[in-house]
């Protein structure tokens, strides 16, 4: 049985495209960082042991990674 890997852990086969790379402006003046639209949305790189180490304690917890993830950078 050949198993396929998880959407977004595998790069796909073929040439990469070069990174696109966002330029922060900075806000004007007057216009405070508090303002501007947030995604709710972020990307993080850990090393595989701290991963490792979080999809464990997650599961235990019986929450998703992101769940606990999200919790403790909440301060929860």
């Amino acid at each position: 049985m050949l198993l396929q890997p998880r959407l977004g852990l595998r790069s796909p086969p073929g040439p990469r495209r070069p990174l696109q790379r966002r330029v922060e402006v900075p806000p004007a003046p007057g216009f405070s960082i508090a303002d501007r639209h947030y995604s709710g949305k972020f990307q993080v790189r850990v090393p595989e042991k701290v991963h490792r180490r979080l999809a464990i304690r997650a599961a235990e917890q019986g929450v998703s990674l992101n769940a606990l993830a999200s919790s403790r950078l909440a301060g929860a």
